[in-house]
């Protein structure tokens, strides 16, 4: 999980060095994704009892507000 959280920001970031609108969108997918697997392990961390369901539901909440976020800047970036 850490490593997808790291994943996370550090893909944000480099996308911003980035020039090209693909360029700075392919590494915003790689963020997506990487967002992807770690909701997918917070549903596992549940499942397993790691983490209760509060939390879970206020993660993935933040999970989804990141991934809207996210989708969108990659729409701007191809429909500019």
């Amino acid at each position: 999980m850490n490593r997808a959280a790291i994943s996370i920001p550090s893909n944000i970031a480099e996308s911003s060095g980035r020039h090209s609108k693909k360029d700075k969108a392919q590494f915003i997918s790689i963020s997506f994704a990487s967002l992807m697997e770690l909701t997918c392990q917070a549903e596992i961390a549940l499942e397993l009892e790691y983490i209760d369901s509060l939390n879970y539901e206020e993660f993935i909440k933040a999970c989804k507000d990141l991934s809207v976020r996210l989708s969108n800047y990659r729409k701007y970036l191809f429909n500019s």
